[in-house]
């Protein structure tokens, strides 16, 4: 009797909790003024996230439309599944608020005004969720808030410059060239293996940009981890990036141990050797920027080389009294997990959302070969007496805006008009 009378108790305690949560959320969603659905639970509760995938087909059949249309909004890619239906059939309604006993979500479709709320971080933070995933190696500017995400992104916006847009622009070149050659000659030109490929070139020129390593479209039989680990650095990015989910959320003695079959051993592992990897990579770079006057166009060489100049009092003004130095040494500083964290979400943020929209691009052109033409006319026009092998940035990037309105979804209409398509 006393078990039933505390389970009694304490599911009471957490009915009153949830009920109170979401009053006090429903109240504060009320001000926004615009449609409200409200689901009387936390949406990010680890049960609901994990059964209401599976369960969704079945809701939707059982459920009334209306209370289905409300919990589809608290099931993982709700997007997707109701696309521009959310909004409702009021072509004047951009937003529509979900509460919650959790989080209180807003769903916008009016791109100025989803600019507007990502430029103001300190009125709109980072949910708790995204830092679970992407803080798996330490906090970042995707996922910090506040003064830590202000000082973070100090440092690195003014590192996402015209030298490493000249930098991607020379590696995904020749990683380009490398797929292209492995298709015709190993494939006859056949493949269906266009999104493995984007993958690889997104990794690779990431890996470039990010870490300073550079690496074949076409990864070679010798190539192995050094001594003591089980994979080279990039496996250890692809890994962790194509199963960051798992990663994140799952121990790594567990990801390692008998229960689980190789796969998921080289989760674990990956898992492991990242920070280790890094951390070398980090010492070296410090090593050679201390003994040689060559300077690196990667992001981890200039984060490393603005915190360590910031450390020595390099940044600081020589009329700056000690307690300004100190204060400017705070603002612009960055610990080594930090230093972690961003190099890894740098890679892991960029990394499918670049693949994927070069492999639909390439769906699409496949799907409507007149636009192939239009762009095969500017790189011809550009291109033509060009060594392929040298091609200059700041020369050949700036005469190709078809290429550009492609990626940025802009080409103009069948007329020929710069109408949107």
């Amino acid at each position: 009797m006393t078990w039933l009378t505390l389970l009694a108790g304490t599911i009471l305690v957490w009915l009153i909790w949830n009920l109170s949560s979401l009053c006090r959320n429903y109240i504060s969603a009320r001000k926004v003024q615009a449609p409200t659905f409200i689901i009387p639970w936390n949406i990010y509760n680890p049960i609901w996230m994990i059964l209401s995938v599976p369960l969704a087909p079945y809701l939707q059949r059982y459920l009334p439309t209306a209370w289905y249309r409300t919990i589809n909004m608290g099931i993982y890619g709700f997007e997707f599944r109701s696309k521009e239906n959310v909004f409702g059939d009021d072509k004047d309604n951009d937003v529509v608020v979900l509460v919650t006993s959790g989080p209180v979500e807003m769903s916008i479709r009016d791109p100025e005004l989803a600019t507007e709320i990502l430029k103001r971080m300190k009125d709109f933070p980072t949910t708790e969720i995204a830092g679970v995933i992407l803080n798996v190696f330490g906090p970042n500017v995707l996922t910090s808030n506040g003064e830590d995400w202000s000082r973070q992104r100090k440092l690195i916006a003014p590192n996402l410059n015209e030298k490493i847009s000249k930098l991607v622009f020379g590696e995904s070149t020749s990683q380009a060239r490398q797929m292209l050659s492995s298709y015709v000659d190993d494939f006859q030109g056949v493949t269906d293996d266009t999104m493995r490929g984007m993958k690889a070139i997104a990794l690779n020129v990431l890996g470039t940009v990010g870490f300073g390593i550079s690496r074949p479209w076409k990864k070679g039989k010798d190539e192995k981890p050094e001594e003591g680990f089980k994979l080279t650095y990039m496996d250890v990015v692809w890994t962790l990036v194509e199963n960051i989910v798992e990663a994140a959320i799952m121990p790594t003695k567990l990801l390692t141990s008998p229960l689980f079959s190789p796969p998921w051993h080289a989760i674990g592992h990956a898992k492991v050797e990242f920070p280790i990897h890094t951390r070398r990579m980090l010492e070296r770079e410090r090593t050679r920027q201390n003994t040689s006057s060559e300077t690196s166009s990667n992001l981890m060489s200039m984060i490393v080389r603005l915190v360590d100049e910031t450390a020595s009092g390099g940044g600081n003004d020589t009329n700056d009294t000690v307690d300004e130095k100190n204060v400017k040494k705070k603002s612009l500083s960055m610990s080594e997990e930090e230093i972690l964290g961003n190099l890894f979400v740098f890679t892991a943020a960029g990394f499918d959302t670049t693949a994927n929209t070069m492999a639909y691009a390439l769906a699409l052109l496949s799907t409507y070969p007149e636009w192939q033409d239009w762009l095969y006319e500017e790189i011809s026009a550009v291109l033509s007496d060009k060594d392929m092998d040298s091609l200059d940035y700041n020369e050949i990037f700036p005469k190709l805006p078809r290429c550009l309105s492609l990626m940025t979804n802009q080409a103009p209409g069948r007329d020929g008009n710069d109408a949107g398509r």
